[in-house]
């Protein structure tokens, strides 16, 4: 039989090294750095128009990609694990789905109906509800019913 002491149904989050934040912080400062020159691009043509496939094409993706590691990275350590993964994977999906439209479609005249790239867009739904749901269920607190019968927020914490 197992002691008490070793049956705890709270989960102990450990935080990350003083390293790995700094990391993670730099990194996220990076990358909101890039979708800020992105939306500069797209809003007021930073960068000229005569760039198109680097902005649109190759820094877009980096982007892209750079977040869905970064979610990954997130669902190796601490809490809420599954929901980042799956949140990554959809991410993935949904770059690689981007990547196959830029670099492979666009060059056809004529190109396929539905594509791989419609396969991995559609590919990518799944996982992003599975995390998406997950992290609700991880931060919901239950719904009481009201003084009518109605589900309602209590206004205390729990």
């Amino acid at each position: 039989m197992l002691s008490p002491a070793t049956h705890t149904s709270a989960r102990t989050v450990v935080p990350p090294p003083a390293g790995r934040r700094r990391i993670v912080r730099s990194a996220l400062a990076v990358l909101l750095g890039a979708a800020v020159l992105y939306a500069a691009h797209v809003t007021v043509g930073l960068g000229g128009p005569g760039r198109g496939d680097l902005w649109n094409k190759w820094f877009y993706e980096a982007i892209e990609l750079s977040a869905a590691i970064i979610c990954l990275g997130r669902a190796r350590v601490g809490s809420d694990r599954r929901a980042w993964g799956a949140i990554g994977v959809a991410m993935v999906l949904n770059c690689l789905g981007d990547m196959y439209t830029d670099h492979v479609l666009a060059g056809m005249s004529n190109p396929p109906y539905p594509s791989w790239a419609d396969a991995a867009y559609l590919a990518s739904y799944p996982p992003l509800y599975v995390g998406v749901m997950l992290l609700i269920r991880a931060r919901d607190r239950p719904l009481r019913t009201g003084g009518g019968g109605l589900p309602t927020r209590s206004a205390r914490p729990s």
